[in-house]
């Protein structure tokens, strides 16, 4: 078979709608694949895309690990939903496409590697899940970002490499929705400062190393603001008593005195 013949028949498989693929799909270098408008069930095998893909208005789910070890992934408008691990060290150009990460495919650790622009992004779990940042890594996101976990079974976000962080940035236009996790060394300083409030009321816990993380002065409550009439007040009341503590002593006083 022909690389030209492969392609066709490869492409013609991506392209039928709810249909699942048993060995995966690997877009060879020089290949290029455009989805359309179509729904790919992956049945928890692989993606790998070392050519041009273009997901374009396709959904495509049960994906295990999605690779993208040098080629050009154009998401579209379309959505990518895996279980497993994310690797980006090619092209990936988000357009307004939504990636999603979930339970599934007996996986209970989800690991990014490489940097990776996304235009939504979220994280679900209801078993609960690891999701490994590579330490030095950026992970940006514009319109939104959502890391859920369960009661009893919180999303841990961790880095690669304890002790070094990973870095998430929110645009400052984007959408958060964050509960029930459990972060350590995460570094959100260049973006929203992410859950800005108290770990506790979300249901998570800061393990510690994040920065723009959770409010700085959790649990401390916050300083009365007064009016500019209530300020006035205050600052004669000052100046009443530091006269009366520093009075000129009358002649009767002094007399005393020099006695």
């Amino acid at each position: 078979m022909t690389k030209s013949t492969s392609i066709i028949i490869m492409l013609f498989m991506l392209t039928r709608p709810a249909l699942g693929i048993a060995s995966g799909i690997i877009i060879q270098p020089g290949a290029t694949m455009s989805l359309g408008n179509s729904k790919v069930d992956m049945g928890c095998t692989d993606a790998s895309i070392i050519g041009s893909l273009n997901i374009q208005s396709s959904t495509i789910v049960n994906t295990r690990h999605f690779n993208i070890p040098g080629g050009n992934v154009n998401a579209g408008n379309g959505e990518v939903m895996l279980s497993g691990n994310w690797s980006n060290t090619g092209t990936f150009i988000p357009g307004t496409s939504q990636v999603n990460i979930q339970d599934g495919c007996s996986t209970n650790l989800s690991a990014m590697t490489g940097s990776t622009d996304f235009h939504a992004f979220s994280t679900s779990t209801a078993n609960g899940k690891i999701l490994q940042i590579a330490a030095g890594s950026r992970q940006a996101f514009d319109k939104s970002l959502v890391l859920h976990g369960a009661s009893g079974n919180r999303l841990l976000l961790r880095s690669s490499r304890t002790g070094s962080q990973a870095f998430f940035l929110l645009d400052p236009a984007g959408k958060q929705d964050i509960f029930d996790i459990n972060v350590k060394d995460n570094n959100a300083r260049d973006g929203q400062t992410l859950i800005p409030d108290s770990a506790v009321d979300f249901n998570s816990q800061d393990l510690g190393n994040n920065i723009n993380w959770f409010l700085p002065l959790t649990g401390y409550a916050p300083i009365p603001t007064l009016s500019r009439w209530a300020l006035v007040v205050l600052a004669l009341m000052l100046v009443t008593t530091a006269f009366r503590r520093h009075r000129i002593p009358s002649t009767e006083e002094s007399n005393i005195c020099g006695d």
